[in-house]
This record gives structure tokens, C-alpha cells and sequence, in this order.
């Protein structure tokens, strides 16, 4: 026997299930490179059983196409039937969630409103008319004064304008560099 029978024969045992005979093992045994193939057939073989084992039977493939158009015919088997008081329980769920939502929106619209109203107070306030027509002449962070020194001298009734606070406040940061 040689090589290519033999492979013909490997080829019938993985497929087909040919029982092995005396020539081709004889010829397996002295051949190093079909005694390599007959060792990976053998395991190409367990895999294929393995796969027959697991595919799918159809055990009546001629009714199969009548069995498909029959249930197309009479439509779904089963019909999921939604019970009264879930519906409802869902539809006042819905409503609920509906209502917390819309007072949220509702509290979020008052507090923004409110801001608004009080920004056109300061803008209104005498107090604040001088302060917010330098502040637009100049930039609060190069003038190198805070908000809270700011407002610390309009609450002490102070009459420094802004302009000349920054500028002392300059000279004193200068001084204390040196």
C-alpha cells in the first residue's frame, strides 16, 4: 500500500466509518508521515461524532412546510393577556412619576425666576450702580480685589471708589515684596 491509498482510506474512516484493514495499519506502522495523519484523524473523527451527536434530528422533514404554513394559518398559539389591575397599577404609576417630575421642573423654574428677580434688584440697587459701572470698565481679577473686600466696604459705607482701593491694594502687595 502506499501513501495516497492510505490517505483515501483516512479520509473513508473519518467520514464514513470504514473499519481499518491489516494493509493500511501495516503500511501506518512504517510510515512516518501517514502514522501522523492516522493519529490526526482519529482525532478529526471523535470531533465529527461529537458533532453528529449534537445536530439537530428533524424527524419529519416532509410535514415540517405544512406543520410551518398550519401555524402561520391559525396565528400565534398563545396570547399574553395583560390583567386589569396591572394596567391600572401601570397607567397610576405613569401618572405619579408624571406629577413628581413636573414639580421638579415646576421648583427648578422658581428658583431660577427668583435669581433673575434678584439680579434686576442689584442692578436697580443704588448701592451697587456705581460698583457695576466700574466693573464693566474694568476687570475685577487685574484690579487685584475680591468680591469680598468689595462688598466688605459698601457694607462699611465707605466711599472709596474701586479704582483707587485696587490701586492702594497694588502698592501694598508691591511693598510687601520688597
Amino acid at each position: 500500500m502506499n501513501c495516497t491509498d492510505a490517505i483515501e482510506i483516512l479520509d473513508r474512516m473519518i467520514f464514513e466509518e470504514v473499519p481499518e484493514d491489516a494493509g493500511f495499519i501495516q503500511h501506518v506502522d512504517t510510515c512516518p508521515s501517514c502514522s501522523q495523519a492516522y493519529m490526526d484523524a482519529l482525532k478529526a473523527r471523535e470531533v465529527v461524532k461529537l458533532l453528529r451527536r449534537s445536530e439537530p434530528v428533524l424527524r419529519d422533514p416532509g410535514g415540517l412546510t405544512g406543520n410551518i404554513m398550519a401555524a402561520v394559518e391559525n396565528g400565534p398559539a398563545t396570547t399574553f393577556v395583560v390583567p386589569v389591575l396591572l394596567t391600572r397599577l401601570l397607567a397610576a404609576a405613569s401618572v405619579v412619576l408624571f406629577l413628581l417630575f413636573g414639580y421638579e421642573q415646576y421648583g427648578m423654574v422658581r428658583k431660577i425666576s427668583a435669581l433673575e428677580k434678584q439680579c434686576a434688584e442689584i442692578k436697580s440697587d443704588p448701592r451697587y450702580c456705581d460698583l457695576l459701572q466700574r466693573m464693566s470698565a474694568i476687570n475685577i481679577s487685574e484690579a487685584g480685589i475680591s468680591f469680598s473686600e468689595i462688598e466688605s466696604l459698601l457694607s462699611q459705607g465707605k466711599r472709596k471708589t474701586l479704582l483707587s482701593t485696587s490701586s492702594e491694594k497694588k502698592q501694598l502687595d508691591k511693598t510687601d515684596k520688597k
